[in-house]
């Protein structure tokens, strides 16, 4: 198998298990190694850190970028829907390959941290307005 082969394009839900299960097709089909294999995708919120927890759980390679990134690197383009997305960000994966920012799971700790520390923020700030809202 070459390097950056295109190997399918599927559809699954968006949890935990079933990219567990594409993962371990992947593997039995197309001889795909999740430790040997960078998996490239953008950083959208709640599924990112699902794909953070299972790809580092696994010891393979997460590269992210942001979907500005992505969308740059490519132009003008009309057509917008996952199938196209998907392989807009595989062919951004093969192209920058390099400039893939590897996360850890020392970054994951990190990022839980500035998740928490915002919504401790967001909670003051919350309580703050009750209060005043309470005296008048």
């Amino acid at each position: 198998m070459g390097k950056g082969t295109h190997l399918e394009s599927v559809q699954i839900e968006n949890d935990r298990k079933a990219v567990m299960k594409l993962m371990g097709q992947w593997s039995k089909r197309h001889g795909v190694e999740v430790g040997k294999s960078l998996i490239c995708l953008e950083a959208t919120g709640h599924y990112t850190l699902m794909m953070l927890n299972l790809t580092l759980g696994s010891s393979g390679m997460l590269g992210w970028r942001t979907p500005n990134d992505i969308q740059q690197s490519m132009g003008i383009k009309r057509v917008k829907n996952d199938k196209v997305d998907a392989l807009r960000i595989a062919q951004y994966a093969r192209t920058f390959h390099e400039k893939a920012r590897l996360f850890t799971a020392q970054n994951l700790k990190l990022d839980r941290l500035k998740h928490l520390i915002t919504r401790r923020n967001h909670l003051v700030r919350s309580r703050a307005r009750h209060r005043h809202t309470s005296r008048t």
